[in-house]
């Protein structure tokens, strides 16, 4: 038997506002999904001259509704009613592999005339579902996130999450297991560190030469520990050295080995809507002093961080890679023989500072694992509203105290590029050809005409 449970207090009234509210959902008299949050939705209607929007918020004294509500080893649904239970929100989480996230929203509503004024289908009843990917975290685990979350997934509806906890699976004693915490909270209690640079400048002049000398510090970062130590070196006003736009980061292990090394170029474009209402799109280069201290090593699965600022804002990027067994390369009895990325995560502010979160779990970067996997084409990867573009990629995300180790796996793109100068190549040639050939042809034509003629 299922019941569930609806708590409302003033603490999670100070905590959260107003429309903050805890939900449950009960089996066997026990919890097995647990809810906390707040929700604002932005619906958009017709109105008999156009189209409006209209803002509400979840309320906090919504009720859990036992039809509509489930517990699963691999599913879980929790259906929230609320306005006098003529609105009704499924959230749906599904487990996948080692982690579950929230993959589908129903939202079933009616276009009353508090909410929706002049609305063209006043008193109807509506619905708007969907698929989407958010609040990701490992089984086992709670997901906590204080940060908005804007989601658009869905044709005209607008979703804004903020002091987000949850569990949908796992459920001990009714209590939220440890936090997976989003990368947006981590970002903000995590500072990057900002060591200090020393320059010392010596100028020597005459009148038949001047000379500028410069006593650079130069940095060494240790992006396990942050650590930084520094070094003299001399150079001239008339030497400019091009900042390096290929970024090499190493991550070491508790016994400062070498457990995972990443050199590459990316960039993020997506588009965003103005402050008038227009689209637009930004590009964003991944600099090349993005911090990777985040990152985690593990025997089957490694995950590379890289935390970064973008216009005062604090943008982090997750690869995870994970061991796998597959027919391409040698097999091995009880070892994995290949890796490939996993999942890839960003997190980003806009220019109008609306926070997003977007993943992917799309395989791709898979090789074999004892060689290094090297790729010089553009790869672009759609991740949601955000297309991630890597170039000049070198990988070995289980390096185990190497640098680089094995032999660099070329990849297919590398293939399909490397073929484009041969073909270039041997076209030119053919119409070298050709144009040789017309020519040989008027040549002996013109020589026939004159001999004609001499005679």
């Amino acid at each position: 038997m299922r019941t569930h449970i609806v708590i409302f207090t003033l603490t999670s009234l100070l905590a959260y506002g107003a429309m903050a509210g805890t939900w449950k959902v009960m089996e066997n008299d026990k919890a097995c999904i647990l809810l906390d949050m707040d929700l604002n939705f932005t619906v958009g209607y017709a109105t008999a001259t156009g189209t409006k929007q209209s803002n509400f918020e979840l309320p906090g004294n919504a009720s859990v509704d036992d039809t509509g509500s489930s517990c699963g080893e691999t599913e879980a649904n929790i259906t929230l009613a609320f306005f006098e239970e003529t609105y009704k929100v499924t959230f749906t989480f599904e487990v996948l592999s080692k982690t579950y996230q929230l993959s589908k929203v129903n939202f079933n509503y009616i276009e009353d005339t508090t909410r929706f004024p002049d609305a063209k289908d006043t008193g109807k009843p509506k619905t708007k579902s969907g698929k989407l990917t958010l609040f990701t975290a490992h089984v086992g685990n709670s997901y906590r996130c204080n940060t908005p979350d804007m989601d658009t997934t869905i044709t005209d509806l607008k979703m804004t999450f903020s002091n987000v906890k949850l569990q949908p699976f796992n459920v001990t004693k009714g209590n939220f297991s440890d936090e997976s915490v989003c990368t947006a909270d981590l970002a903000k209690s995590t500072p990057m560190p900002t060591p200090a640079v020393t320059t010392m400048m010596m100028t020597n002049m005459s009148m038949t030469n001047m000379s500028t000398e410069i006593l650079t510090t130069v940095m060494d970062i240790n992006t396990t520990t942050g650590a930084v130590t520094t070094k003299a070196s001399p150079t001239t006003m008339a030497t400019t050295t091009k900042p390096p736009t290929e970024g090499n980061w190493t991550v070491k292990d508790s016994k400062g080995k070498p457990c995972m090394n990443m050199a590459f170029k990316a960039n993020f474009s997506y588009s965003y809507q103005d402050a008038k209402n227009k689209t637009k799109t930004e590009t964003v280069m991944l600099p090349f002093t993005a911090d990777p201290s985040m990152s985690t090593c593990g025997e089957n699965s490694s995950t590379f961080a890289l935390q970064f600022e973008h216009s005062n804002n604090t943008w982090m990027m997750e690869m995870v890679f994970d061991l796998l067994n597959t027919k391409d390369y040698t097999q091995v009895d009880g070892q994995y023989n290949a890796f490939q990325m996993t999942e890839l995560l960003v997190n980003y502010t806009d220019p109008l500072s609306m926070n997003y979160e977007v993943n992917t779990t799309r395989t791709h970067f898979k090789t074999n694992v004892n060689m290094t996997y090297k790729c010089d084409a553009d790869d672009n990867i759609e991740v949601e509203m955000m297309n991630v573009t890597f170039t000049d990629v070198k990988f070995q995300p289980f390096a185990k105290g190497q640098s680089y180790p094995g032999e660099l796996q070329d990849c297919k793109l590398d293939d399909k590029s490397s073929n484009v100068v041969p073909i270039a190549v041997g076209c030119a040639l053919a119409g070298l050809v050709v144009i040789v050939l017309i020519a040989y042809l008027i040549g002996r034509k013109r020589t026939k005409s004159v001999g004609y003629q001499t005679v």
